[in-house]
């Protein structure tokens, strides 16, 4: 659940030329979550994130990307009202204190093809860390951008262990898998 993995966000990086032409398309963009537990596995989303700072350098192409995903985490949605309330509380994302997460590109080499090894840095609550994130980026059509990518988030990392018995029986360990699409 602390699905804040959303480092994975990363992609949205850099440049003005691309920043001109291409923006967000946040209908079809998606940070969601999976934490294994003995009695019942956790999956959700986030429902509202957005994009700042978005910058690309045409000349020196995609590794020139930089740029920020910043997560509402208050948006956080795992088809349980109450679970997703405690989420929101003290401890846990503590929403009224710390109202988003945010994943930093602060780098992007390409590995091979497609694929790219992304620096990103992430912010939940009032903790941060790096991550080297592999991204695959392919653009579907002229018009269309798309970074997809899975990073594994533990939640001790950020403090979001919580005060609840759930947490004897919850992983550590949480899967954030991220889909950006950049439209113009």
């Amino acid at each position: 659940m602390h699905c804040l993995r959303i480092a994975i966000l990363i992609l949205l990086g850099s440049a003005t030329t691309f920043a001109e032409s291409f923006s967000p398309d946040l209908q079809r963009s998606e940070i969601s979550f999976y934490v294994p537990a003995k009695i019942t596995n956790v999956r959700g989303y986030f429902r509202r994130l957005s994009v700042r700072d978005l910058v690309f350098d045409k000349k020196k192409g995609i590794t020139s990307l930089r740029g920020t995903v910043a997560i509402d985490t208050g948006s956080v949605f795992t088809r349980d009202r109450k679970r997703d309330a405690h989420l929101r509380a003290d401890d846990f994302f503590y929403t009224e204190k710390y109202p988003e997460a945010t994943a930093k590109v602060t780098d992007l080499t390409l590995m091979t093809a497609d694929f790219y090894q992304a620096t990103v840095i992430l912010r939940i609550r009032d903790k941060t860390k790096t991550y080297q994130i592999p991204v695959k980026i392919e653009a579907t059509d002229k018009n269309t951008l798309r970074a997809m990518g899975t990073i594994v988030v533990t939640r001790g990392d950020f403090d979001l262990t919580g005060n609840h018995v759930a947490n004897i029986i919850m992983k550590d360990d949480v899967e954030v898998t991220f889909r950006l699409v950049l439209s113009r």
